[in-house]
């Protein structure tokens, strides 16, 4: 079996077991490890886009290409005019339905009335869109989906850049303690937490409870919890 075939099996078999019995909404790219289970699938218009933009001539702004592109970023457009003016869920539906659903399904028109050819950069943008699209329509009736998974893939940047410089992790052991602490970190950044604050706040915490804490101390510890102490919300220099 070749080599990137045993490492998208044991990529899908992880997938698989970590989100087994999870019946929320996962939003990912388009690659096939991500597993399967009863979860709704959403995918991501930023990969998809991607593909077109490698598809315009230089200079070119007419081109099929090119104009499935302007659409998408018009799109893109009332997306970030809804986060800046923080819309209610409601309205983000509502603006999905009246103004992004039109740009999306002309997007398709123009795709589904292309005939690129099959090994072509056009052929490859093509045939994603069209074998993603259940998965791209999810964010229009959803607003608690993204249009893209940019949020998540700028989550897990700093993971990525880290591995540059220790390269790998010793033992399987040691990727799961690196990815168990960055998950961490991310989640406070995410829930608007210092940190620094935070981390100190879970070594201090965590040691009392010893190897069996009850489900009721490490909720107290979560991120998004109003037990956390007012250090945790502050930066360094402001803690006194």
């Amino acid at each position: 079996m070749p080599c990137t075939a045993i490492v998208t099996a044991a990529q899908k078999a992880t997938a698989e077991e970590l989100l087994n019995g999870y019946t929320g909404t996962v939003q990912t790219d388009g690659m096939a490890s991500y597993g399967s289970g009863e979860y709704t699938h959403a995918g991501c218009w930023a990969h998809a886009r991607r593909r077109f933009v490698d598809c315009i001539p230089k200079g070119d702004t007419t081109c099929k290409s090119a104009q499935i592109v302007e659409l998408l970023d018009k799109a893109a457009e009332f997306e970030r005019k809804a986060r800046e003016d923080k819309y209610s869920k409601s309205r983000i539906l509502e603006m999905r339905q009246k103004e992004i659903k039109p740009l999306i399904e002309k997007v398709y028109e123009i795709i589904d009335g292309l005939k690129p050819g099959k090994n072509s950069n056009l052929g490859t943008a093509v045939t994603y869109a069209q074998n993603q699209k259940e998965k791209l329509l999810v964010f229009l009736d959803d607003p608690n989906v993204e249009m893209t998974n940019n949020l998540a893939e700028r989550t897990v940047k700093p993971l990525v850049i880290n591995r540059k410089n220790f390269l790998f992790c010793d033992t399987d052991k040691g990727a799961d303690a690196s990815a168990d602490v960055m998950s961490i970190i991310e989640t406070a950044k995410r829930n608007g937490l210092d940190v620094y604050g935070y981390l100190l706040y879970l070594l201090t915490k965590l040691p009392e409870w010893c190897d069996a804490p009850t489900d009721e101390q490490l909720e107290s510890v979560m991120p998004w919890s109003d037990e956390l102490p007012e250090y945790c919300r502050q930066m360094y220099s402001e803690i006194q």
